[in-house]
């Protein structure tokens, strides 16, 4: 490692390196922590500003391959805010609001392929509220409530295009629901 010491404190540019020679740290230490690059043994690597030994403020992280994988604001190590993350060949996974954490608020998220799983509300990073469940095809199969990620009550569409409407219970039709054929009418 390449270090400058002032005052029992790091300061400046300072580089670290794993024992494989492989670049470890390459950062700036300033008087409110540290900003630059931290990479891992992978290859996976982080940019932004550590504050204490914990991210803080805006930050970026990155596959191997140097494809994005998550941007979005920290504080105290937490995800907080907005956020972005992506798979690692690049098409996002999801974006939407986190607290301290975890998905809260609206959001959606994706598969690999770029199709929608779901869209509307998280709460501790469940489904929760008002919100759309997608097939792998990324056709609408359940719009409604969801409490836990489980779905509550609503619609859920079949693939020949009948539907059931009405209150579920562990994602199965209970006795206040309404069965409607591809025709729209009641069965």
């Amino acid at each position: 490692s390449t270090e400058n010491w002032e005052n029992g404190r790091l300061k400046g540019k300072y580089k670290e390196y794993f024992r494989d020679g492989k670049i470890r740290a390459d950062v700036v230490f300033d008087k409110d922590g540290k900003i630059g690059k931290l990479y891992d043994k992978e290859g996976y690597y982080e940019v932004g500003r550590y504050k204490f030994g914990r991210r803080e403020g805006p930050f970026k992280l990155y596959y191997p391959n140097g494809t994005i994988e998550e941007k979005g604001s920290f504080e105290s190590n937490f995800r907080n805010g907005p956020f972005s993350m992506y798979h690692d060949n690049g098409k996002l996974s999801f974006k939407g609001h986190f607290n301290n954490n975890k998905k809260e608020g609206k959001g959606i998220s994706y598969r690999r392929n770029g199709k929608k799983i779901y869209e509307g509300n998280f709460y501790s990073n469940y489904y929760s509220g008002e919100g759309k469940l997608y097939d792998e095809s990324g056709k609408l199969e359940k719009q409604g409530k969801f409490s836990v990620g489980h779905f509550k009550e609503g619609i859920h569409y079949m693939k020949d295009g009948s539907y059931i409407k009405g209150n579920f219970l562990n994602g199965k039709p209970n006795s206040l629901c309404s069965f409607y054929g591809a025709n729209k009418k009641l069965k």
